[in-house]
């Protein structure tokens, strides 16, 4: 039988491994299947931001500027917070149509995969 994973090798600074298996467990995942969230989530924000003339990384910036920006105005009153997750959500109902995603089943198993019970 085929293997229908492979195992990946690379390096992080001791202070991040610990914060990535901190985080791991915290969410009661194992550190592969929060890469692969992790993985997904970087993909789903980076094919609409990546203008292709800019550094592969540009994104990250603009979200981390946009990130900074928010905070500097404060939190949100209720009426922008409302507007803001009707926002999220049409956004969100449109990169689901774009991906073919039909339901909140196929969402489940995109994000998250098919677990292994514990």
């Amino acid at each position: 039988m085929a293997r229908t994973s492979r195992n990946l090798g690379f390096t992080v600074p001791p202070r991040m491994a610990d914060e990535f298996e901190r985080v791991a467990e915290e969410e009661g995942s194992t550190k592969s299947e929060l890469f692969r969230r992790m993985f997904r989530l970087y993909q789903t924000y980076r094919a609409p931001l990546v203008n292709r003339t800019q550094a592969p990384d540009a994104w990250v910036e603009r979200l981390i500027l946009e990130a900074q920006e928010a905070e500097r105005r404060g939190p949100l009153n209720a009426k922008e917070y409302s507007a803001e997750m009707e926002r999220s959500q049409i956004y969100g109902a449109q990169r689901a149509k774009a991906l073919g995603i039909n339901s909140e089943k196929e969402l489940e198993n995109m994000l998250y995969g098919k677990r292994s019970p514990r």
